[in-house]
C-alpha cells in the first residue's frame, strides 16, 4: 500500500513541478536534467526487483534463446514436468539445473512465452551479460534508455523544440518504477519508436517504416504505425510498393522462430490474443454493456469478450484511416497523429498495465498532454486493487483521464464550430 502510495504522490509531484516550469517556461540545462535521471536510476537499482515477476520470464527465455532453442517450442510447466524429449530436453534441463528459482517462478507457466523474436535478442544479450540475474536486464534495459534519450534530443531538435523538454521523459517515475524496479521490458520497444519518428521527421519513410517493423518484433502494435510514416510516399507507387515489400521481408524474417512453431493451446500469444483482461477502463465499461445487451437477447454472455475486442480492433481501424485522411502538413501533426494512434492503442486496449502506458511516454515528451499525462498519479493505483472494493481501482484510475479527454473534446469542437461560423460570416460580409 505504501508504495502505491508513494507512486501516486510522486506521480502527483512530477505533474505539478513539470507543468508548472512547462508554462513559465523555466529553463534548467540538458546537463542537470540528465544528471538527476541518472542519479534517481541509480537509486532505483539498488534495490531488489519488486511487485512484479514477469522478468522471471525475461531471465528463462534469454537463457533458452543465448543457447539456441527456440523460446515458443516448450512451455516452462513442460521443463518443470521433465516432459521434453531429445537434445531439446537435455539442454533444457541443464538451463533448469543452473537456473535457481527462475523457472519456478514464472507465472503462467503452462503458456509458452508471448514476447516476440526482438525481445528474445534482447533478453539474450542479458543473459550473456549476467546468467539468470536482473543485473543483466538492467544493464540492457539501461542502454535501451539512454538511447531513447539521446534519439529524443535530437527529435527535440529536429522539430525546433526546447532541448530541456526532455525533461518529461528523464524524470517521469512511473519509468523509474516500471523498467528498473518491476522490471518490465517495454523500455526495449522506445527507442524503435523514437528513431522511427527522427526519420519520418526527416522525410525517410522507408527507414522509419523498417525501424516500426523492427520494433514490431518487440511489441506487436508499433506496426499499425506503417501506414502513417508511408502516407507521404501515397501517389509515388513505385517506392510505396517497394517499401512495404521490403517491410514484409523484414517482419517475415524477424518473426520466422515464430512462425516455425506450431501454436496450440499452450500458445502464449493465442492466450493473450484471446482472453487477457487487466486494469481496463474503456474495455472493461464495454464487457458491462455488451453483457447487459446479450442478456436481454438471450445470447450468452461469455460473446461478450470477442464482440469488444472486435469493437475495439474496429474502433482503433476508424482512428488509423481517420488519422490518413491527408498527408500530414509538417513534423508536428505527424507527432500528434502519432500520439493520437497510441494513445487511442493504449486507451481501447483489454490490458492497461502501468508499463504498456510508457508507450506513450516519448510522444508526451515532443507533445505534452494532461489527460495522459494525468495516469503517471494514477496508474500506481493498479497496485491497491487488492485492497479496494471491486472495481474502485479501476475507475479511480480511468474516470479522471476520460474526463478530461471529453472536455478537451468538446472544446476542440466548439472552437471548430465558433471558427467555422466566423468563416461564414466573413464570407457573407
Amino acid at each position: 500500500m505504501w508504495l502505491a502510495a508513494a507512486g501516486v504522490a510522486a506521480g502527483a509531484a512530477y505533474l505539478t513541478a513539470l507543468f508548472r516550469g512547462y508554462r513559465q517556461h523555466l529553463h534548467l540545462s540538458s546537463r542537470w536534467i540528465v544528471a538527476v535521471a541518472v542519479f534517481a536510476r541509480l537509486v532505483v537499482c539498488l534495490a531488489p526487483p519488486m511487485l512484479e515477476s514477469d522478468y522471471q520470464r525475461y531471465l528463462w527465455d534469454g537463457a533458452v534463446t543465448a543457447s539456441g532453442l527456440n523460446p515458443y517450442r516448450h512451455a516452462p510447466s513442460d521443463v518443470l514436468a521433465g516432459t521434453v524429449q531429445g537434445s531439446d530436453g537435455d539442454k533444457l534441463s541443464a538451463l533448469f539445473a543452473r537456473s535457481g528459482d527462475v523457472l519456478s517462478s514464472i507465472n503462467h507457466p503452462a503458456l509458452t512465452t508471448i514476447y516476440p523474436p526482438a525481445a528474445q535478442g534482447a533478453f539474450a544479450a542479458a543473459y550473456a551479460i549476467a546468467p539468470f540475474s536482473p543485473v543483466g536486464l538492467r544493464i540492457v534495459f539501461c542502454l535501451a534508455d539512454a538511447a531513447t534519450l539521446m534519439l529524443l534530443s535530437r527529435l527535440l531538435k529536429a522539430l525546433s523544440l526546447p532541448a530541456n523538454q526532455v525533461i518529461w521523459f528523464a524524470w517521469n517515475p512511473l519509468l523509474l518504477r516500471e523498467v528498473y524496479s518491476s522490471l518490465h521490458m517495454d523500455i526495449l520497444l522506445l527507442p524503435l519508436i523514437v528513431a522511427s519518428l527522427l526519420a519520418a521527421v526527416r522525410s525517410k519513410g522507408g527507414i522509419a517504416a523498417a525501424w516500426l517493423i523492427v520494433a514490431s518484433a518487440v511489441k506487436v502494435w508499433p506496426i499499425v504505425l506503417v501506414p502513417l510514416v508511408v502516407r507521404p510516399m501515397l501517389g509515388q507507387w513505385r517506392r510505396l510498393v517497394l517499401t512495404l515489400t521490403a517491410c514484409a521481408i523484414l517482419g517475415a524474417t524477424l518473426w520466422l522462430p515464430v512462425l516455425l512453431v506450431s501454436h496450440g493451446e499452450s500458445s502464449g500469444f493465442l492466450a493473450y490474443g484471446k482472453s487477457w483482461q487487466n486494469n481496463d477502463g474503456y474495455f472493461r465499461a464495454g464487457i458491462w454493456l455488451t453483457e447487459r445487451v446479450l442478456n436481454i437477447l438471450s445470447i450468452e454472455a461469455w460473446h461478450s469478450h470477442a464482440i469488444m475486442r472486435l469493437t475495439s480492433a474496429a474502433l482503433l481501424g476508424g482512428v488509423v484511416l481517420w488519422q490518413l485522411r491527408s498527408k500530414p502538413t509538417d513534423a508536428t501533426e505527424l507527432i500528434a497523429r502519432s500520439l493520437f494512434i497510441v494513445g487511442t492503442i493504449f486507451m481501447l486496449s483489454p490490458t492497461q498495465f502501468p508499463w504498456y502506458w510508457l508507450w506513450c511516454l516519448p510522444l508526451l515528451t515532443l507533445r505534452p498532454s494532461l489527460p495522459l499525462l494525468l495516469y503517471v498519479a494514477l496508474l500506481p493505483i493498479h497496485y491497491l486493487q487488492d485492497q479496494l472494493a471491486y472495481p474502485l481501482g479501476h475507475w479511480l484510475q480511468h474516470a479522471p483521464v476520460w474526463s478530461l479527454l471529453f472536455v478537451a473534446g468538446g472544446r476542440a469542437v466548439i472552437r471548430r464550430v465558433r471558427g467555422t461560423t466566423r468563416a461564414l460570416e466573413v464570407s457573407r460580409a
